[in-house]
């Protein structure tokens, strides 16, 4: 084959068979800063409390409870939310992917009715949301469930994925120790969004649940962990630590369009040298 043909395939071929990823944050607390630190070795980002009700501070790799290394405390107190400032993701076609993960644990037995939501959200319209919950020291009957909301911003919480209810899951006891999380959500074929909660206290590992093909937001511009509020039994200290957010995405098909365009193209032009 010759090097023009070669070099048609190769366009091609990248296009339609990579995905690229992207770290956008990556949060270790090394350099003991809640502001977007300086350490070159991570991703800062910076964290805040929706309200006053939040403290939040980072402890020292010396503290006993750190989780690895310097970790996030979250003093909870009342209706509070801890917040992450992240670069705006779109998930424009389908197989693009995010996912937000951490190390987790809650030093006290909450009785809350969803406990923690833990989740991305669009903090302008449609002011949405996707998180899955979960209840730390809660028992298995309890469990979590997965669900899209409302921020608190845009009024009442709307539980439950779009057409249907928020789908359930059985977990252990999530404040026996430290635990990893991760929500991922995926734009499908369909247009439709699937939400995978992954944790080391979900019985099996993980749940999936599938939005409408007309998801609230398919766009998420800062990172939510909201918890209840006193009167249902929130009242202790969270800690979070080796906080990532990752992309996956595929290439548009206007792309893949143009790559086999000038693969032909390149073809045509050796064929008219003969």
């Amino acid at each position: 084959m010759n090097r023009f043909a070669l070099t048609a395939v190769a366009i091609v071929a990248a296009l339609t068979t990579a995905s690229s990823g992207a770290v956008l944050v990556d949060d270790k607390f090394n350099d003991g800063s809640i502001a977007n630190g300086t350490d070159a070795t991570e991703t800062d980002t910076t964290w805040s409390a929706y309200n006053s009700s939040g403290a939040i501070s980072v402890v020292g790799a010396g503290d006993a409870s750190a989780i690895d290394g310097n970790t996030l405390r979250f003093g909870v107190s009342g209706n509070t939310r801890l917040i992450g400032a992240m670069p705006t993701v779109t998930l424009a076609n389908a197989g693009d992917s995010v996912t937000l993960a951490a190390s987790y644990r809650f030093d006290s037995t909450y009785t809350g009715q969803r406990g923690v939501r833990f989740g991305l959200e669009s903090f302008t319209a449609p002011l949405a949301g996707y998180a899955f919950s979960f209840i730390p020291g809660g028992a298995s009957t309890i469990g979590g469930e997965i669900f899209r909301y409302k921020t608190l911003e845009g009024g009442a919480n709307e539980n439950g994925v779009e057409g249907g209810n928020a789908t359930r899951f059985e977990t252990t006891n999530p404040s026996d120790g430290v635990q990893q999380i991760s929500l991922t959500i995926t734009r499908l074929e369909n247009n439709a969004l699937e939400l995978t909660a992954a944790g080391s206290f979900i019985v099996g590992g993980s749940a999936t649940v599938t939005t409408s093909t007309t998801p609230a937001t398919y766009s998420f511009d800062r990172i939510s962990v909201r918890f209840d509020n006193a009167a249902q039994g929130n009242t202790g200290v969270a800690y979070f630590d080796n906080i990532t957010l990752t992309t996956t995405s595929v290439p548009e098909p206007a792309s893949l369009g143009l790559a086999m365009v000038a693969g032909g193209l390149m073809l045509a032009r050796r064929r008219s040298r003969k």
